[in-house]
């Protein structure tokens, strides 16, 4: 079962298609917060850039969206894909600008490419975030059986907590000096649970679990209080969160034509 934030995130992403588009084998990314500007930044690097699943033609147009420095980026990788245009928010589209897009090629060969896109407006931008969380929550959960809905580590009391959280405009997301907060509302039972899992050294030595390993080195605070779990990471310019991602794709299909199609221009 998806949280609110993975539902209304995969929502998002698969706006754009329910195949990758392109794929790579290694992704670096830096997010940080001008406080002065109120502006978040967004420095992405990708290596070995080839094509998705959804076949050579739809990579070659993606990535022509990129080098245009039209508003889509990917992070970490399918389904997370996200083009702005097709999310039709036009305040949003306002607020976003990509700075930079540049493709390099290296021996193997190999295509990479460094992106950095920069939004506006953030704080008004976490508002309209929290908003849409709410109504996904509402429209997910609000006439549902709550009973059927509890599957696997998530149980009623979090369900109940969750939909009290959206009615009441409570936040998901906060940002406040330099320190992005993500807000969940949760029972002593999940939170323990979590705890539990995140203490056990031998699953957290599992490679699915890289990001997390990456994320927790980062943390910046976490709370638990009146059945509210806040976890928040440091993002100021000096600091930035940040992640790294790869898979092998030793094993896919013509690696090479992507490259050829774009290495000559």
């Amino acid at each position: 079962m998806k949280t609110p934030f993975g539902r209304l995130l995969v929502g998002l992403a698969l706006l754009v298609s329910s195949c990758s588009t392109v794929d790579f084998e290694q992704q670096e990314l830096k997010l940080t917060h001008d406080q002065e500007t109120d502006s978040l930044t967004l420095d992405i690097s990708y290596r070995g850039l080839i094509a998705g699943s959804s076949g050579l033609d739809v990579a070659c147009a993606w990535m022509q969206g990129m080098v245009d420095k039209r508003p889509r980026f990917i992070v970490l990788g399918w389904p997370f894909e996200f083009d702005l245009e097709q999310i039709g928010d036009e305040w949003l589209l306002g607020q976003v600008d990509v700075l930079r897009a540049e493709l390099t090629f290296e021996k193997g060969p190999s295509m990479d490419m460094e992106q950095r896109i920069r939004l506006q407006s953030v704080q008004e931008a976490i508002v309209r975030a929290n908003a849409a969380i709410s109504a996904e929550v509402l429209s997910s959960y609000a006439e549902a059986d709550l009973e059927r809905e509890a599957k696997g580590w998530m149980d009623v009391k979090t369900l109940e907590l969750i939909l009290a959280h959206a009615r009441r405009g409570g936040p998901w997301i906060s940002l406040e000096n330099g320190s992005l907060g993500l807000h969940f509302p949760c029972s002593q039972g999940v939170f323990h649970t979590a705890i539990m899992t995140i203490a056990d050294p031998p699953k957290m030595e599992d490679a699915e679990r890289a990001l997390l390993r990456q994320a927790l080195g980062q943390l910046g605070g976490v709370s638990y209080a009146k059945e509210l779990l806040i976890v928040s990471f440091p993002i100021s310019e000096d600091v930035g969160l940040q992640l790294t991602g790869a898979k092998d794709l030793s094993s896919s299909q013509n690696q090479d034509a992507l490259i050829l199609e774009f290495s000559g221009k």
